[in-house]
């Protein structure tokens, strides 16, 4: 890779940081939107909603997306015989998918509220797997700046959305409808700008699904376990709870979802490239694997641990005296998630190939999470269901680092051990001299900054550019 190749992934890189930046900030606003106009208990019924959603979507999506992706980055060629299938293909998936949740629903015997709201709510299930599909695309062919102009309009129709809850009377069915408007308007820019990057004809071979189902079967199935440890406990709280001690719960965890955006971004923007470099060559592909597992530690450590430390202040700026409550859940999630964005990461596997083994990972976390969740939800609340999810992280780690290491893949260097201590230290100086908060931020940022380019960026580039 030379200088001028090395400048064009950096370009890419930043345009896709600023989309996802866009893209998660305004959803951000969105909740704490619905939070502050609705109160709590349709905070609650809003999220329960989109949580059930989210499984039925990862069965829409059927872990086809990921392997498109994935083949896609190494071949191009094959773009336009994955895509052309995939359009059909998603439009059955999507039909199934919604009659699954309806089932799902009535099942596990939610109101009849609940069951109109889930009618309305599923319909978006279409846009938002047509939308991901597009903007796949755009990675696969290294199209970044296009997914940064899709965000850029989903972020003019949030604020249209936004200004006109905050001036008109609301209700939670009225939020639901329009929120799937939202995603039907930035579904059809996305294929018009998808239109105009590639050349599409939408015409299936329906021999060729049967191989597309069959290889995506392990991304799909890792999607799904990976739910079920990560969302499986609000649909727990509405059982065992309430739906207030939803709305509480889902206020810390979107805190914590929005702190760790630029490690999501690190690590799936670097998936295809991963992938590619460890094909070329295995040495070069370790040591980006290990230089890129220690920027995403950079980037979202520091953000966990100003969560821990000032996650009550938070709380109470972002959403209002009434979501308080979520304190120590939040302080427990933020601890889980430290042990979560550090490395070795899941997400490097299937980059090379061992989807299998993540899957299997994922698969134990599952079962330890179900149980755990059983186990202290009714008698912890919302406080059991962080500390379930906070100790499957855990027991996580512990398990990739024994799997990396007998891949002889990197896991972390001396340098992350220095780096959380100094940003420790740090945080508890900000804390205990909150009369010089600014300085300490301002100071805070630049340590980071410095650390990230000195022992980070300025090596992969070396790297990349000389083959040091």
């Amino acid at each position: 890779m030379d200088k001028t190749e090395f400048a064009g992934f950096t370009k890419n890189y930043l345009y896709l940081l600023l989309s996802q930046i866009v893209t998660y900030a305004f959803n951000f606003f969105i909740a704490v939107s619905i939070a502050k106009k609705l109160g709590v208990t349709h905070f609650g019924e809003f999220f329960l909603i989109a949580t059930i959603q989210n499984f039925f979507l990862l069965i829409a999506d059927f872990g086809i997306n990921t392997l498109y992706l994935r083949e896609a980055s190494k071949d191009r060629t094959l773009l336009n015989t994955y895509l052309n299938n995939i359009f059909a293909l998603k439009l059955l998936l999507f039909i199934i998918a919604y009659i699954l949740m309806q089932i799902f629903v009535m099942i596990f015997g939610y109101t009849a509220h609940i069951a109109n709201l889930s009618l309305i709510f599923g319909l978006s299930m279409l846009p938002i797997g047509f939308s991901t599909l597009f903007i796949f695309t755009f990675r696969a062919i290294g199209r970044m700046d296009r997914e940064l102009l899709t965000a850029c309009f989903n972020g003019i129709v949030t604020i249209l959305f936004l200004l006109w809850m905050y001036h008109s009377d609301i209700s939670i069915e009225k939020v639901i409808m329009l929120w799937c408007f939202m995603n039907v308007l930035v579904m059809f820019f996305s294929f018009f700008v998808l239109k105009k990057t590639v050349e599409i004809t939408l015409k299936p071979e329906y021999t060729l699904w049967r191989t597309l189902l069959s290889e995506a079967k392990y991304f799909l199935l890792y999607m799904l376990t990976s739910w079920v440890y990560i969302q499986i406990d609000t649909i727990m709280l509405s059982q065992y709870n309430s739906i207030d001690a939803v709305g509480l719960y889902q206020a810390a965890v979107k805190i914590v979802t929005v702190s760790v955006i630029f490690g999501d971004v690190m690590l799936y923007n670097f998936f295809p490239f991963i992938s590619g470099k460890y094909r070329e060559d295995p040495r070069k592909g370790k040591y980006l694997i290990g230089k890129i597992s220690e920027l995403t530690m950079a980037v979202v450590w520091p953000v966990l641990i100003a969560v821990i430390f000032f996650g009550k202040e938070a709380l109470f700026t972002i959403y209002g005296p009434q979501y308080i409550q979520a304190s120590l859940p939040l302080i427990l999630l933020g601890i889980g998630y430290l042990f979560y964005y550090g490395p070795p990461y899941g997400i490097i596997l299937p980059a090379l190939g061992y989807q299998k083994i993540n899957f299997h990972i994922a698969l134990w976390a599952a079962v330890a999470n179900i149980i755990l969740n059983l186990i202290l939800i009714p008698k912890y609340g919302i406080a059991g269901a962080a500390a379930a999810t906070s100790l499957t992280y855990i027991g996580m780690k512990c398990i990739y680092m024994i799997v990396f290491v007998k891949l002889k893949l990197p896991i972390f260097s001396l340098n992350n051990i220095v780096f959380f201590f100094i940003i420790l230290f740090m945080t508890i100086l900000v804390k205990t001299f909150q009369t010089h908060f600014i300085l300490g931020i301002l100071l805070y940022i630049l340590v980071i900054i410095f650390y990230i380019y000195k022992n980070i960026f300025k090596k992969i580039q070396l790297e990349l550019t000389y083959n040091i």
